[in-house]
């Protein structure tokens, strides 16, 4: 994403902030939300096996910026592990439009939990009528390379564009 206006880079600066602090009360405290969909890998390290779990718990549209417009998206993710002390991971997330337009984002995390539970918020995105699908790819890359993926479809309602679109995590 590529700002076009003073006024944008103060609003993605506002975000950024918002980010870095909800991240390190994250990586602090932890979190738990039950989830409908997992999808779990296990690497065995010697005598050591770590456990990675994934789950798209929610996705939905709503006006969470108050512009007025509900084109806003909030894809809600929990990573489970066990066996690994801390993890080195990234994650893709991609929205998929119905027109086949596909936004991407790469997120790297750090951690000692075991459960985390991230908000990902897509901002003036869901301005299409159709089916959109949230798909995440996490890579945990302490030891050999660990791979699980969710995809998750759902049909917000199109048809009104309030701005940019932008990406945040929390």
């Amino acid at each position: 994403m590529i700002p076009r206006s003073k006024k944008q880079l103060i609003k993605d600066s506002k975000h950024i902030k918002l980010l870095a602090t909800t991240a390190m009360i994250l990586l602090l405290f932890g979190s738990f939300v039950t989830a409908v969909r997992a999808d779990a890998r296990q690497l065995s390290e010697g005598k050591k096996i770590a456990t990675i779990g994934l789950r798209i718990v929610d996705a939905y549209y709503a006006d969470l910026d108050n512009d007025g417009y509900e084109d806003d998206i909030l894809g809600i993710i929990k990573i489970t592990m066990t066996g690994v002390n801390v993890a080195n991971m990234e994650y893709v997330i991609s929205l998929t439009l119905p027109s086949g337009t596909i936004y991407s984002y790469l997120v790297k995390i750090t951690t000692n939990q075991d459960v985390i539970v991230l908000k990902n918020f897509f901002w003036d995105h869901a301005y299409e009528s159709g089916d959109y699908t949230l798909k995440v790819t996490l890579n945990l890359i302490n030891y050999e390379k660990i791979t699980v993926s969710e995809t998750y479809t759902f049909d917000p309602p199109g048809s009104s564009q309030g701005g940019e679109p932008t990406f945040d995590v929390v």
